[in-house]
Formats: structure tokens, C-alpha cells, sequence
């Protein structure tokens, strides 16, 4: 079945786009868990509040906000991509 698997990594991370600026990692960053996804996006652990650490699902996900509730089905890939390791199928 197509859609959300509900494996929460989403929601365990967040996404910049660098616009191509691509720096070199700092040791202190890469304690901090920030990586390159590739040479125009950085990804940072911070994982929202509201997603329950046990289950993986979001606590609030008849309430959530707008960007849950489009990611990544109506999103631009180009500007959101899908996440690392997200189960999400087309």
C-alpha cells in the first residue's frame, strides 16, 4: 500500500537547504548529529515534541500542523525532499 508507513523520521529531523554553500563539518557538528544529505541540504536531529518515542506516531495527528499534513505527499520534492530513511512509497 502507497503512502505513509508511519516510521516517524520525519518527525526526528529537520532540513536546510545550503544553496550550494557546502562547508566543511566541524567535529563539534558532527557530535551533534548534523550531516550533509548531499551538497545543497544539511540535516539536524530535533525531534518534534509531539512524537511519541515508543510508537514513532505523532501525538497531535488530527491537529497537526499544515507542513505534517502536506509533507510529503504535496510537497515539491525538489525543495522538500523525502527523508532519509522514511518508509514513505509513492
Amino acid at each position: 500500500m502507497a503512502g505513509c508507513k508511519m516510521c516517524g523520521e520525519c518527525c526526528k529531523w529537520v532540513y536546510f537547504q545550503t544553496g550550494g554553500l557546502r562547508s566543511v563539518l566541524t567535529e563539534i557538528d558532527k557530535l551533534r548529529g548534523i550531516e550533509y544529505v548531499d551538497d545543497h541540504t544539511i540535516r539536524i536531529p530535533c525531534s518534534c515534541k509531539h512524537l511519541d518515542p515508543t510508537t514513532n506516531k505523532c501525538a497531535i495527528w488530527h491537529s497537526r500542523p499544515g507542513i505534517c499534513r502536506l509533507y510529503p505527499d504535496r510537497c515539491d520534492k525538489s525543495k522538500y525532499p523525502t527523508v532519509k530513511g522514511c518508509t514513505y512509497e509513492d
